[in-house]
């Protein structure tokens, strides 16, 4: 059971330094400013984007406050960067009020959320890749 519990907490301690540190890179670059580097394997390989890209750019443009550029490059970046607010903050939210911190980790809407929000962007994939929307 220890054990267990210090697995989740090293999780935990490692999504909350991964979100601030993407979080902090989005403020330092600015979308223009990032690396012309193609990291899509999927893009690279067909032309195709898949559905998580352009969400760096999306990132770096909500932290330089450009909304409709970010709505542009991913729709879905608002909500990523809403989740990475929330993993970065999650240690102090759990040391202000725990019960509420408690509520929401183990929530059924939460549970229900993280599926959702992946068959959203994977239709949201299909139209982008093969209908007439470009997002890219």
């Amino acid at each position: 059971m220890r054990r267990a519990l210090a697995a989740i907490l090293t999780r935990n301690r490692l999504l909350t330094l991964a979100a601030a540190g993407i979080l902090a890179a989005s403020f330092v670059w600015t979308p223009d400013a990032l690396p012309r580097i193609e990291l899509c394997a999927m893009h690279r390989l067909t032309g195709i984007p898949c559905p998580g890209c352009g969400l760096t750019r999306s990132f770096c443009a909500i932290s330089h406050g450009d909304f409709a550029a970010a709505y542009h490059f991913n729709p879905f970046g608002y909500l990523f960067y809403v989740a990475a607010l929330l993993a970065a903050v999650d240690p102090i939210a759990r040391k202000l009020a725990p019960t509420a911190a408690a509520r929401l980790s183990g929530s059924r809407y939460l549970a229900f959320a993280v599926p959702a929000l992946v068959g959203a962007m994977i239709i949201f994939g299909g139209i982008r890749a093969f209908g007439s929307v470009s997002f890219h």
